[in-house]
């Protein structure tokens, strides 16, 4: 979905063997030079996710360069495109949301989540209804049509931890698939009864005269983990010093993400989201964590479980990246 983490499931698929992503000439290995050295560079998956703001102003302030790292981002309208050129090798760095991320790996991919991307944050994500509605608690919402961006995944997943925690049951609650731009005019339309909504599309309900039902980032799933970036074991088995610069770099850059002005200058980036002024300044940000956290991931995990969106056995503490691990 534009501006938002909820499109990922259906695209992401098992990641294939490492493509080359070195310089040299062409007998060099892929991921290094012909003299047998790591390549810096490093090819990024840019998407038009507010969550991956952390990336562009590492870019801005010139982090990954500090470290060493010749790092672009190539930038693709939807996440099926960027999932591909991950797959293929034509970039070395993915951002996926945890739900869809978690599923692939619980698939078998072969992938390690180097650096977090976004931590939920009260006003982000929630779900709304016009004011007029009869829904006033999310008791409410048994027996409603609620439309989300994905099926089974992060928004119907937050909410079902959110109905338990108000005594609610989530089996009595219709998730519907809607686009997201086409949300708010679903629900003026009586198509759904109340929509889940993630910033900027947030603040735009809140204009168009809708009121909060409940906030996604509370209770079970407050300081929820959204999303986060990733590479592939063998590239890191191929470039492991590169790697290690990636994860510091990155973790710099999740830092600088706290400074608001700088998040809002890049959002505006034409690359980016093209998002305007006076929207950057009004939406309400996740927060940008700047390292891995194995209990908060966790988290995310035993909740797909209770779900029922997860077979194995993962471990959080198994699928984060650490420097010569």
């Amino acid at each position: 979905m534009k501006f938002s983490r909820m499109s990922l499931l259906v695209v992401l698929v098992a990641a294939t063997a490492l493509a080359g992503c070195g310089s040299g000439t062409d007998a060099a290995e892929p991921g290094k030079t012909a003299a047998g050295r790591e390549s810096s560079v490093v090819k990024a998956m840019a998407l038009p996710f507010l969550d991956q703001a952390g990336l562009h102003v590492g870019l801005d302030k010139g982090v990954f360069k500090s470290e060493g790292l010749d790092l672009t981002a190539q930038f693709f309208t939807d996440s099926k495109a960027g999932s591909v050129a991950f797959n293929s090798g034509e970039v070395d760095l993915g951002f996926a949301n945890y739900v869809s991320l978690l599923q692939i790996i619980d698939n078998g991919a072969k992938l390690k989540i180097i650096s977090e991307g976004s931590v939920g944050k009260p006003g982000v994500q929630a779900v709304m209804v016009p004011e007029s509605s009869p829904i006033k608690t999310v008791k409410d919402l048994e027996g409603k049509k609620v439309a989300v961006a994905v099926l089974k995944n992060v928004q119907p997943l937050m909410l079902n931890a959110v109905l338990r925690d108000a005594g609610a049951d989530p089996a009595k609650v219709e998730y519907v698939q809607v686009p997201v731009p086409n949300t708010i005019a679903a629900v003026e339309a009586g198509q759904v009864d109340a929509a889940a909504f993630t910033e900027p599309f947030t603040s735009q309900a809140a204009g168009k005269g809708f009121r909060l039902v409940t906030d996604l980032a509370s209770g079970t799933t407050q300081n929820w983990p959204t999303a986060g970036y990733f590479v592939k074991q063998e590239w890191i088995d191929a470039n492991p010093k590169t790697a290690a610069a990636l994860a510091t770099a990155l973790g710099k850059a999740q830092s600088l993400a706290a400074d608001r002005v700088s998040v809002e200058k890049v959002l505006q980036l034409p690359s980016y989201t093209k998002m305007d002024a006076t929207t950057a300044a009004a939406i309400k940000l996740v927060d940008f964590p700047t390292a891995p956290d194995a209990a908060r991931l966790q988290r995310v995990i035993d909740q797909m479980k209770v779900e029922g969106l997860l077979k194995g056995g993962l471990k959080a503490a198994d699928l984060i990246y650490t420097p010569g691990g």
